[in-house]
C-alpha cells in the first residue's frame, strides 16, 4: 500500500498538524493517510484534495474532497464534499467530481462513484449492508468470526459516519478555500447529518461563512489531531 503523504518524520502533535494543513492545503491531489482514525471495518483511511478550473468555462473552478477507506488493496470512495467556485464564491451544495484531472487511480474509483447525489455525504454503509455487499451468509459468518459481530445489534452499526470525517472534510474544505483566497462558502441547503456536522462550528443559521473563520476555528486543530494522532 503506497501513498503520497508527503511527511517528513514528525515528532511533535503541533509539527503533524501543521505538516498536514499545508500539505492538504495545496489541493494538488496527494493521497494522505489519516493514521490517527480506522472504519469500524479496521480499515485504513486517506483524504485527497484536488482544485482547478472547469475545462469549458473559465469563470469556474472546483474543489474536489474526497475520503477513501482500503480494501483488498484498493481505495474506496467512502466520502465527498464539492465545492464549485465562481466570482469569490465557494457554492458547497454542488455534486462535481469529473470535472477535475485524475492524478491518482482513487481520483478515478471516486469520479466514477460520485456520478449524482449530494455534494456533501460520508457512506451510510452498516454491517449488514456491507456483509450481503460481498457474500452474504458467508461474510456474516466471518464479520462474527473476527470479533466484528458479538452481538445482533452491531448489524445496523454504521462503518463510516460518527467517526469525525464530515467535520475533517469541512476543515479541510476551508483550509483549501482559504489558501486560494476565497473569501466565501456558501453552504447552500445541508442535509440533516451534514447540518450536525457544520454545527459544532458555529453556524447557527448563517448560509455563508468566511473560510478563515472555520481554520481559525478550534474545532479544525481539534479535528485533524483526532484522525491524524487518535483521540486524546
Amino acid at each position: 500500500m503506497s501513498t503520497d503523504s508527503g511527511f517528513d518524520q514528525p515528532q511533535t502533535k503541533e509539527f503533524i498538524i501543521q505538516q498536514f494543513i499545508e500539505k492538504i492545503s495545496k489541493a494538488d491531489g496527494a493521497i494522505i493517510p489519516l493514521t490517527g482514525v480506522r472504519s469500524r471495518l479496521l480499515e485504513p483511511l486517506f483524504i485527497s484534495t484536488r482544485i482547478g478550473p472547469d475545462q469549458v468555462d473559465p469563470d469556474k473552478s472546483y474543489l474536489n474532497v474526497d475520503i477513501f477507506a482500503y480494501r483488498d488493496g484498493e481505495h474506496v470512495p467512502i466520502g465527498i464534499y464539492d465545492w464549485e467556485i465562481a466570482n469569490g464564491v465557494a457554492n458547497g451544495n454542488k455534486q462535481r467530481h469529473g470535472h477535475l484531472e485524475a492524478t491518482h487511480p482513487a481520483h478515478q474509483e471516486a469520479d466514477q462513484y460520485w456520478s449524482t447525489g449530494e455534494a456533501f455525504h460520508i457512506k451510510g454503509d452498516d454491517f449488514l449492508s456491507y456483509a450481503f455487499s460481498q457474500q452474504g451468509m458467508d461474510s456474516m459468518s466471518e464479520l462474527r468470526a473476527n470479533g466484528f459481530i458479538d452481538s445482533e445489534d452491531r448489524w445496523s452499526e454504521p462503518i463510516y459516519q460518527g467517526l469525525g470525517l464530515g467535520s475533517l472534510m469541512i476543515a479541510t474544505s476551508a483550509l483549501v478555500l482559504h489558501h486560494h483566497n476565497i473569501q466565501i462558502m456558501d453552504l447552500g441547503t445541508l442535509s440533516s447529518k451534514a447540518e450536525m456536522a457544520w454545527r459544532s462550528y458555529g453556524r447557527e443559521e448563517r448560509t455563508e461563512i468566511n473560510p478563515a473563520e472555520i481554520c481559525q476555528h478550534p474545532k479544525t486543530k481539534a479535528i485533524i489531531s483526532q484522525c491524524l494522532i487518535g483521540k486524546a
